[in-house]
């Protein structure tokens, strides 16, 4: 634990700046920082030394940081599609749809991120096997996720 709180103390503040220069979101730089420590805090990795270590923190940041920033692109072209759609059938314009999928893509958003990458990825139309492919998965462990992903969207929608 005191390595933690160590690693915590030396690395937090400089790892934030590096996620905040590709987010740009500083509270968003937090919550990578955080979720790539509490990554290394539960996985078994071993370094053979300070620099291999602290070339995995900055590689872990910098590639949840870039998986961020491209997800944040999805979202804003989702909703970008969405309001394009919206203006072209303003006859039959439904406010509760829209608040509905603006409420879908919160609830995405709040999704753990591989959950939530599966998701996007899936939005964006490609098939299960791509995505496997893609993250470098299995397509079992990507048909869980979505499954697991759909559940809690559903209980979501369920309970609202």
């Amino acid at each position: 634990m005191d390595g933690y709180k160590a690693l915590y103390q030396r690395y937090y503040k400089a790892l934030v700046i590096h996620a905040e220069d590709i987010v740009g979101d500083v509270l968003i730089a937090e919550d990578i920082v955080e979720n790539v420590i509490i990554v290394l805090w539960n996985s078994d990795k071993t370094f053979t030394d300070i620099k291999s270590f602290e070339a995995y923190l900055y590689r872990a940041v910098h590639n949840m940081s870039i998986n961020e920033k491209k997800h944040n692109i999805v979202v804003n072209n989702y909703e970008q599609k969405i309001l394009t759609n919206t203006k072209e059938y303003d006859d039959d314009y439904d406010e509760e749809y829209e608040l509905r999928i603006v409420q879908l893509m919160k609830y995405i958003d709040e999704l753990p991120i591989r959950m939530r990458e599966i998701i996007n990825k899936s939005l964006q139309g490609m098939t299960s096997k791509q995505i496997a492919d893609h993250l470098n998965i299995s397509i079992e462990t990507v048909k869980t996720h979505k499954k697991r992903a759909l559940k809690i969207l559903r209980n979501a929608f369920g309970n609202k």
